[in-house]
């Protein structure tokens, strides 16, 4: 079989979408994926086919780094500027491509995947990477912070999530869905993501479905994509130098000021006197990306969790669906400082969990606070038992391969 997949956004909504590509193409199927251009080159490393779709979103993030960190109306007039562009040019690219397809796979931001599938008369299915994506009275919509809220709360913060997602998107749904010659939406949310044509990517341990949404398949675990290769030299050589350090990284997190944040990070690992590895992102130069610090903490640019977490004693980090389930994998604690949307959810799922302390729910709260959350990871002995015990649960397991199992079946429906 021939399959497209599409996604859009930062590193965790592409790379899992690349993990499923490589377990389709092991079943012997064709296949290409669409999504943003800052990535091709990374598809192109693991032969993947790939087709660029859109704007650079690493680029707009940090160009918007203040209002993305911001409240969700404000995030939502940001992004409401550029919808229109780039949903548009979601639509040219897979209206095409979905006719030579002979199944559609969307996931994260393609919205068009859907409505190009339905011109072509191809099946369709969506990929969440978090359960919070569903409507469901057990949980807030995505742009609420608080998790702990009663249910009638959660239903108004969903009708009032449609209410936003509907400005938001449906012109743009429409006015490409009337270039294909498709009926118009009444409601964006219900096309976009219908519980019928949409599997859960994560693991059950950590992120079940709610009981109230209702999908094909049960969720088949985190697909993580593991890239060949091995650590820097630097890196071992840190490693090999002392007791396992601390991991901290916040991912493609936009940071209007990050030297400031990078000097707060750097008193909180003092403080706690632990050496440490700290991921900067774009914030240096790339040739002083690794070894910028002194012997306690080392400064990284991007580097493969999944060799990485396993050596480290804690992660820090901000609370992506792909960055928490790797470091369940690796049997470690985490403490988590989430930004936007889901990453507040997984960050009380770890808590509850006794996989971490209590989520900072600020991206930069006081460094007493966050010291305080990392002393408690690395002393608490019952919270070390918990995360070493999830880490065996969850060892093995290949989320990619069983999404591909599912499609597979349903492709020859």
């Amino acid at each position: 079989m021939r399959f497209l997949l599409a996604t859009y956004g930062t590193r965790g909504d592409v790379h899992p979408m690349l993990a499923l590509c490589l377990a389709l193409k092991r079943r012997g199927h064709e296949v290409a994926l669409a999504g943003p251009p800052e990535f091709a080159s990374d598809a192109a490393r693991l032969n993947v086919t790939y087709h660029a779709m859109g704007g650079n979103m690493t680029a707009f993030l940090a160009k918007n780094a203040a209002a993305m960190g911001g409240n969700i109306l404000r995030m939502a007039r940001v992004l409401k500027s550029e919808i229109d562009s780039e949903m548009a040019k979601q639509f040219d690219l897979l209206s095409d491509l979905a006719k030579s397809a002979d199944h559609v796979i969307g996931a994260s931001l393609a919205f068009a995947a859907r409505s190009c599938a339905e011109a072509a008369g191809r099946p369709y299915h969506f990929i969440s990477f978090a359960p919070e994506t569903f409507p469901s009275r057990y949980h807030p919509a995505l742009s609420v912070r608080r998790q702990n809220l009663p249910r009638w709360a959660n239903r108004l913060s969903w009708w009032a999530a449609r209410k936003l997602d509907n400005w938001l998107l449906r012109a743009a749904f429409n006015r490409g869905r009337a270039g294909l010659g498709l009926a118009p939406l009444t409601d964006a949310l219900d096309h976009f993501i219908v519980p019928g044509h949409s599997l859960l990517a994560t693991d059950a341990e950590l992120a079940p479905a709610p009981p109230d949404v209702h999908l094909p398949a049960a969720a088949t675990g985190a697909m993580l994509l593991d890239e060949p290769g091995h650590l820097p030299d630097q890196v071992e050589a840190f490693l090999s130098a002392g007791p396992p350090p601390i991991y901290i990284g916040f991912g493609s997190m936009p940071d209007a000021r990050s030297e400031r944040t990078r000097e707060y990070l750097v008193k909180a690992v003092r403080t706690v006197g632990r050496r440490a590895i700290v991921y900067v992102g774009n914030s240096v130069p790339e040739e002083g990306r690794i070894g910028l610090g002194t012997s306690e903490i080392l400064f990284v640019g991007s580097l493969p969790h999944g060799l990485l977490f396993p050596r480290v004693a804690v992660a820090v980090h901000h609370g992506g669906a792909g960055t928490t389930s790797r470091a369940a994998r690796a049997g470690i604690p985490q403490v988590i400082l989430p930004h936007v949307l889901d990453q507040f959810p997984w960050s009380a799922r770890i808590a509850e969990r006794g996989l971490g302390p209590k989520p900072l729910l600020s991206h930069r709260p006081s460094v007493g606070r966050l010291v305080s959350r990392i002393r408690e990871a690395l002393e608490d002995r019952t919270m070390r038992a918990h995360a070493a015990k999830m880490g065996q649960e969850l060892a093995g397991r290949d989320g990619a391969e069983r999404m591909a199992e599912i499609l597979e079946g349903s492709g020859h429906g």
